[in-house]
């Protein structure tokens, strides 16, 4: 059950007053407080919504009072005098530590809700499109550490917005904040969202952890010391993409062994106060949220943690092109969507296509058309390019490519995009844009 806005009365009003009215240009900064370190909690929130540009949505969420029923399942009990008390004692909490520091928080809210802790916060950062949601770590005794990690867990399983939980330290500006990447868009853009937390001076350390396999096969070997060979390039364009502020000193680092013990010991020996990485994508992460691996994040932490969400289609297209100048995917999924954002960027466009097939070589199909457009049919399983005349009565035409493996943009240093690689059997179809005249 989740209620928000609302207390166990249902025709109770809301719970929460304006601090003062400002016009807010994107979502709030989250701050969701509980019965400890309230003022901690608000003023770092603050400090974080200062750097994004944005206000503090403080919200309290007291958990439903549930009694054994006859059957000795649980049963909600609405409206309870004890309920309403600590109600009542929550929001005069919330109220007098927002009120410390509401002179100098524009546009500051604060709101009382009862319901699933995880669930109601979650709810709230969708529907106020949060530009962050701020929460502690919980780690004072060993029973509420537990109840309150779990709780982080699920926030960060479901939050549409990055969840910064932090310790009592933590101020809201990082001093040494450490990456985790494996180079993949996701964790570009999980470096990103910590660029605004960083304090002038700061350091930024990414970090990249892997594990040989420890085979003695020589082929296995050389493709291991390649892959260690490549790494100061991945570093390099990672980099590159990074808008870091002057003032931060950024470090690269790679450490090898089991992935999520050296990143902790990493961050541990450099005395980070900010860890950070995104929600899906790298690859110690891949089942992140999931068991083990984000207990040992989470409780490994010997400092906050920042995690990023899974990004729109767009800005992980626009992170992959910048990386690598290339959009691959082998998820038929995403397939339309790619070819979707492909068309509306390049229709018009005049192009050839060639079938490259290792039976009978290269064959140019078609050229100098106009590109209309490309979509995938998840039924047939196949990808449609049609292309024709720019002009009235021209010949308009389609081909179909079945069988497709994966679909590849490729574009140049300035995005601008060169074609479409549609990877069939042992081939592979190429629209080519030609220069324009």
């Amino acid at each position: 059950m989740s209620t928000t806005m609302r207390s166990t009365d249902q025709a109770a009003p809301v719970m929460h007053r304006d601090v003062t009215t400002a016009t807010r240009c994107r979502g709030p900064v989250i701050a969701a407080v509980g019965r400890e370190n309230v003022h901690h909690l608000v003023m770092t929130a603050q400090a974080v919504a200062t750097r994004l540009g944005t206000r503090v949505q403080v919200v309290s969420v007291l958990p439903p009072l549930f009694v054994s029923g006859m059957t000795g399942a649980p049963v909600y009990v609405p409206a309870v005098e004890a309920e309403m008390d600590l109600r009542e004692s929550i929001s005069r909490m919330v109220e007098r530590e927002v009120g410390d520091v509401a002179d100098e928080s524009p546009g500051m809210r604060w709101e009382v809700a009862v319901g699933d802790v995880a669930d109601v916060l979650t709810t709230r950062a969708s529907s106020l499109d949060a530009s962050m949601l701020v929460m502690g770590l919980g780690r004072h005794r060993a029973v509420e550490q537990l109840l309150a990690v779990e709780t982080t867990l699920r926030v960060m399983r479901h939050s549409t917005a990055p969840v910064l939980a932090i310790d009592s330290a933590f101020d809201g500006t990082a001093k040494r904040a450490v990456v985790a990447t494996d180079f993949s868009p996701r964790s570009a853009l999980a470096a990103q969202a910590t660029l605004p937390l960083l304090a002038d001076g700061a350091a930024l350390h990414l970090v990249h952890a892997w594990q040989r396999s420890g085979s003695a096969n020589p082929t296995i070997l050389a493709a291991e010391q390649r892959y260690a060979d490549h790494l100061p390039d991945h570093f390099a364009r990672l980099r590159a993409v990074l808008d870091v502020p002057a003032s931060v000193r950024v470090t690269t680092d790679t450490v090898e062994g089991n992935v999520v013990e050296r990143v902790l010991e990493f961050a541990e020996s450099t005395n980070a106060d900010l860890m950070v990485a995104g929600r899906q994508g790298l690859s110690f992460l891949s089942r992140l949220m999931v068991g083990s691996v984000t207990t040992a994040l989470v409780r490994g932490a010997r400092c906050s943690v920042l995690v990023v969400p899974e990004p729109s289609f767009e800005a992980l297209d626009h992170m992959q092109r910048q990386l690598t100048g290339t959009t691959r995917s082998k998820d038929p999924a995403r397939w339309q969507e790619v070819l979707q954002a492909f068309t509306a960027r390049n229709a018009g466009r005049r192009c050839e296509v060639e079938v490259d097939d290792p039976d009978i070589g290269a064959q140019r199909q078609e050229t100098g058309y106009a590109f209309f457009g490309a979509s995938y049919d998840p039924h047939d399983g196949r990808v449609e390019l049609m292309i024709g005349g720019s002009h009235a009565g021209a010949t308009h035409l389609s081909r179909g490519v079945s069988a497709v493996q994966s679909v590849a943009v490729l574009c140049d240093s300035e995005e601008r995009d060169l074609g479409l690689c549609l990877r069939h059997g042992k081939g592979q179809t190429l629209l080519r844009f030609l220069p324009d005249r």
